[in-house]
């Protein structure tokens, strides 16, 4: 066995460092050892901080070391060596975790806002339609030359027909539809959202007009 005097002395070096750091110690200890004008093999840092770990105090350590032979040596420092590298190991894996999930949630709000920009884009786009679908109507159908204001029905689905109860409802009311059924989709998405412009002819009372999302 290695001489026990200068282990025990470096067991009373190395019980504060991991008491305070019981999985990042070894260079802490190298150094501790260094100063103080020692020196140890990582071997044997791995060797003393197993049994240190594994009893309950300094006395409780230095007496299992009294104990030990050559042949428990390589066992402990390996396994305290085996200890460490799996708890690093542990801590490399949580932090690229936390990073791919950074990335992904990075990603989705790139791709939220992208959808959200684009979706204001073709608002913008049906917005101006309706506008030149009710100057065509004033200009070509006597019947509607005025109207007093206009809306967008708008549902999420998977086809077209998801609009016939809103729409019809707004028909109840008096507004009529302008123009076809508009529909946004996206890659990736189960539902798609359409859209059909309403206007409400300036002949119809104000009490008709609908408060928003009412139909």
């Amino acid at each position: 066995m290695k001489s026990a005097s200068r282990l025990g002395d470096l067991v009373k070096i190395l019980a504060p460092i991991l008491k305070k750091n019981r999985d990042g110690y070894l260079l802490s200890a190298k150094e501790e050892i260094d100063i103080i004008g020692m020196e140890a093999t990582d071997q044997e840092v791995y060797f003393l901080a197993d049994i240190l770990l594994s009893s309950s105090d300094i006395g409780d350590a230095l007496v299992t070391l009294a104990s030990l032979n050559d042949g428990d040596f390589e066992e402990r420092s390996e396994r305290e060596k085996a200890r460490l590298l799996a708890y690093q190991q542990k801590v490399n894996a949580d932090a690229k975790a936390a990073a791919d999930r950074r990335v992904a949630e990075a990603s989705a709000a790139k791709e939220t806002k992208r959808i959200a920009e684009e979706r204001a884009v073709e608002r913008q786009l049906l917005a101006e339609a309706i506008s030149n679908s009710l100057a065509s109507a004033q200009a070509n159908n006597p019947s509607y030359t005025e109207f007093q204001d206009y809306a967008v029905v708008s549902r999420l689905g998977v086809d077209q027909w998801i609009l016939r109860r809103p729409v019809r409802e707004a028909m109840l009311q008096g507004w009529i539809p302008v123009g076809g059924v508009h529909i946004l989709g996206h890659a990736g998405l189960a539902e798609m959202l359409f859209s059909q412009a309403m206007a409400l002819p300036a002949n119809k009372p104000k009490s008709s007009l609908a408060p928003k999302d009412s139909f």
